[in-house]
């Protein structure tokens, strides 16, 4: 449980341990992880020779970066700033943005940066394709995107 509210992530043996077993037999823990794929509420994380985790950002603490930590990020690059006309970013799309760019069949492949506290707004994705990483930060008025690797081509890559 300490490792869902710190750093958003779970395996199936939670489920087990709450008991959750919704209809026996017609809907089962399975189900229920697919569901939560399928509305972009959890991401599997997936690591060489160990069970299957599940990255459920909106269980991260309710933090966001600090002015320092932007400027830091901005040193770099500027960030591809997501806006809205009517200036309200729609209920979930931020943290359905970060496990829809973790579940990508295809490049660039993302994943969770182990080496960065992940916070509820704002989310450190590792790019092994395009030697760096993004971070996707929810500013409440917009959604702001960074790279942070070497210049280069990979912003065109970023937007597809």
């Amino acid at each position: 449980q300490r490792k869902l509210r710190c750093e958003g992530l779970f395996s199936e043996e939670l489920l087990h341990y709450l008991s959750l077993e919704f209809i026996p037999n017609l809907f089962t823990n399975d189900h229920l992880i697919q569901l939560l794929q399928y509305l972009f509420i959890i991401a599997p994380v997936k690591k060489s020779s160990a069970p299957i985790r599940y990255f459920l950002p909106s269980a991260l603490p309710p933090l966001h970066l600090s002015e320092e930590e932007k400027r830091e990020l901005t040193q770099t690059c500027e960030p591809l700033v997501l806006l809205f006309k009517n200036k309200m970013i729609p209920q979930g799309l931020f943290l359905a943005l970060a496990v829809a760019l973790m579940g990508k069949e295809n490049a660039p492949k993302m994943f969770l940066d182990s080496s960065v506290q992940q916070l509820r707004y704002a989310i450190h994705l590792d790019c092994d394709d395009m030697n760096g990483s993004v971070v996707l930060v929810d500013s409440y008025d917009w959604l702001e995107l960074y790279y942070t690797g070497l210049p280069g081509n990979h912003c065109r890559k970023l937007l597809q």
